[in-house]
C-alpha cells in the first residue's frame, strides 16, 4: 500500500498539471461570469485540515454572494447562490481551483473530503483514522451518497476506504464520479439539502445517549377528528421500535372517530376559543407530552405563534415558522413563492383581477382547506355567484390533466427526509381515496428546490398537476401539515411516524427519496365503531 501511496501521489500531480493547462480556458471564463455576476473575490479559500490533521488553505470559485442577510434577515445557502455559482456547482467546475491543491501535494483527486476545521476537536480516534491518507476532491463517502447519508456513516465510508487503498478502488472511485458529474446524481448543488454541520451532529450525540434513559414518549394529535389512519400509524411505529408511550388525541367533540383509537383523549374547546391554548398547555403537563402533531390548517396559526409557550413547559410543537405558514396558509402568498423562485404554477386572478380570466377556471377561497369551496368555473355567471359566495377569493387558470401530491417530511431543522409523489386517481370532497405511488426525478428534483428555500419543520403536502397540454406540472398548493392521504406513503415504506420517534430519540436521519414501493396502489375506505352513552353524557367504544 505504501508503495501505492507514493505512485498516487507522483500521478496526481502530473496529471494536475496536464489538467491546469488544458481546462484553463474554463476556469479563466468562470473566473470571468463570477466576477461579471456579483461582487466579491473570484476564489473561495478556507482553512482544512489534511494529512495527519495538517492546515492547508483549499481553494474553489466561489459561488455565493458576499451578504449573509437582507433587511436583517439571515439568508439561507440557496438564496446566498448566485446564478453563475449554481450552474459551477451543478458541473462541479467550482471544484477545478483545487487543482493547485493537489500540485501542491495538499491533496489527492481520490480520498476523505477535507472538512472544517473545527470538526476536529469532536471526532471521535476512529473517526480523525480519516486523516491518515490525504484529502480528495471526491471519495468513497462522495460517490456512496454525498449529503444524502449521515456523518456516522460517512465517517464510516471514509475509514472503510483508509483500510482499503488501492488502484482498483481509485480507478472504481474515479468511475463512479464522473458518472456522478454526468448524470448530476450525489452534486452539491443548490437544489440538494446541505449537511447539518458536524459540531451539531456530535453534540446531539450527547442529546441522543440521554434520551435512551427516558422511558415515556407521549404524542398529542390536536383537532384529530376522522384522522385514525394517522394515529393508527404512530401506534404501529411506537410498537415495532419498542418505545414506552402514549398516544394521546384531542377534538373540540366527543364523536370524532379517531379519539377512540388513542391510548387517551380529552374534549378542548375550538381553535378559535382564546381558552384553546390553555386548554392545550394543561394537557401536556398533566401528561408530559413531548410532541403536539397539529392535523388541521386552522390551528397552524396560532400554534406556530405560541410554540415557545409549550416548549418552556418542556413540549415541542411538530409545526413550521410563522413564516412558512404564512406562505402556505394564504394561497396568494403560495403563488407568489412559486414564483419568486421559478416554479411553475397556474395563471391566479385576485379580487378586483378577474377582467381577464378565460374559461373554464377554479376559484377558491384565499385561506382555504381541505377543497372547501373550491369550484371549477364554467361561464361568468357561475363566476359571479361563487365570487359572492366565497367572498375572500383567487382565481386561476384550470389545469386539465393529471393530479399529483407529494408527501415531504423533513427534521426538526429543516432537511428534506422523505418525499413520496402519489397519483390522486379518485378523490372525495378533496381528500384522496385512490392512489398509485410514483418515482419521477424530475418532480422529486423540483420538491427538493422548494425544500430548501422554505426549510418546513415536519411534513408538509405539495399538490401538483401535470398538464396534458404541454406534459408540464404546475404546482397549485402547500399545506404545512400532515395531509389526509399521508398515512398511504407511510405504508409504502416512507414511514415519517417512525421517523418522528427517531427524530426524538436523537436520531439523525439521511435523506431517503425514493423509500416508498414505487407502483403500490392503495384504495381508501370508510369503517364504523359502535359508541354507548353513558349516564353522564360521555361515550366509549363497545
Amino acid at each position: 500500500m505504501k508503495l501505492y501511496i507514493v505512485f498516487k501521489s507522483i500521478m496526481d500531480k502530473i496529471l494536475s498539471l496536464i489538467l491546469l493547462i488544458v481546462l484553463s480556458p474554463i476556469m479563466i471564463i468562470a473566473a470571468l461570469a463570477i466576477k461579471l455576476d456579483s461582487r466579491g473575490p473570484i476564489l473561495f479559500k478556507q482553512n482544512r485540515p489534511g494529512k495527519r490533521g495538517k492546515i492547508f488553505t483549499i481553494y474553489k470559485f466561489r459561488t455565493m454572494r458576499l451578504e449573509t442577510e437582507l433587511k436583517g434577515k439571515p439568508l439561507s445557502d440557496i438564496e446566498r447562490m448566485t446564478r453563475v455559482g449554481s450552474l459551477l456547482r451543478k458541473t462541479s467546475i467550482d471544484e477545478l481551483p483545487q487543482l493547485f491543491n493537489i500540485l501542491r501535494g495538499e491533496v489527492s483527486f481520490i480520498g476523505p473530503r477535507p472538512l472544517l476545521v473545527q470538526y476536529l476537536d469532536y471526532y471521535t480516534p476512529e473517526q480523525m483514522r480519516r486523516h491518515e491518507v490525504t484529502p480528495g476532491i471526491s471519495g468513497w463517502a462522495q460517490v456512496n451518497g454525498r449529503n444524502a447519508i449521515t456523518w456516522e456513516e460517512k465517517f464510516n465510508l471514509d475509514v472503510w476506504y483508509v483500510d482499503n487503498i488501492s488502484f482498483l478502488l481509485d480507478l472504481k472511485i474515479w468511475i463512479m464520479t464522473i458518472k456522478n458529474v454526468l448524470f448530476q446524481k450525489n452534486i452539491n448543488n443548490s437544489d440538494e439539502s446541505t449537511m447539518p454541520l458536524f459540531s451539531e451532529f456530535a453534540e446531539k450525540q450527547i442529546y441522543k445517549d440521554s434520551m435512551k434513559e427516558v422511558a415515556m414518549v407521549n404524542l398529542l394529535f390536536t383537532s384529530a377528528g376522522r384522522r385514525v389512519e394517522l394515529v393508527q400509524q404512530f401506534i404501529k411505529a411506537k410498537r415495532n421500535k419498542g418505545i414506552e408511550g402514549k398516544i394521546i388525541c384531542t377534538d373540540m367533540g366527543p364523536l370524532a372517530p379517531a379519539l377512540y383509537f388513542s391510548d387517551k383523549s380529552y374534549i378542548v374547546p375550538p381553535v378559535t376559543d382564546e381558552t384553546y391554548i390553555s386548554s392545550l398547555l394543561t394537557i401536556c403537563q398533566k401528561e408530559q407530552i413531548r410532541l403536539i402533531i397539529p392535523t388541521i390548517d386552522t390551528e397552524l396559526n396560532v400554534l406556530s405563534s405560541k410554540a415557545e409557550l409549550f416548549r418552556n413547559i418542556g413540549s415541542e410543537v411538530l409545526i413550521s415558522s410563522m413564516r412558512v405558514i404564512d406562505i402556505t396558509r394564504n394561497k396568494s402568498n403560495t403563488i407568489d413563492f412559486f414564483k419568486q423562485y421559478g416554479v411553475k404554477s397556474p395563471k391566479s386572478y385576485g379580487v378586483g383581477e378577474d377582467d381577464v380570466v378565460e374559461f373554464p377556471c377554479f376559484i377558491k377561497p384565499v385561506s382555504g382547506s381541505s377543497s372547501v369551496n373550491a369550484f371549477k368555473v364554467d361561464n361568468q355567471v357561475e363566476l359571479d355567484f361563487f365570487k359572492y359566495y366565497i367572498g375572500d377569493y383567487m382565481i386561476q387558470e384550470f389545469i386539465d390533466g393529471e393530479e399529483y401530491t407529494i408527501d415531504v417530511f423533513c427534521d426538526f431543522s429543516g432537511r428534506l427526509i422523505y418525499a413520496t409523489p402519489r397519483i390522486r386517481i379518485a378523490t372525495r370532497t378533496g381528500e384522496v381515496v385512490k392512489t398509485q405511488i410514483v418515482t419521477d426525478d424530475y418532480l422529486i428534483n423540483r420538491i427538493c428546490n422548494i425544500v430548501n428555500v422554505l426549510k418546513p419543520i415536519g411534513p408538509i403536502t405539495i399538490q401538483a398537476i401535470r398538464s396534458k397540454r404541454d406534459n408540464e406540472y404546475y404546482f397549485t398548493e402547500i399545506n404545512a401539515r400532515f395531509g389526509g392521504g399521508c398515512p398511504l406513503s407511510m405504508m409504502a415504506g416512507a414511514d415519517s411516524a417512525s421517523a418522528v420517534y427517531d427524530l426524538l430519540m436523537g436520531e439523525e436521519l439521511a435523506t431517503k427519496l425514493n423509500a416508498a414501493q414505487e407502483d403500490s396502489v392503495y384504495l381508501r375506505f370508510d369503517q364504523s365503531i359502535a359508541l354507548e352513552q353513558k349516564c353522564d353524557g360521555t361515550y366509549e367504544q363497545v
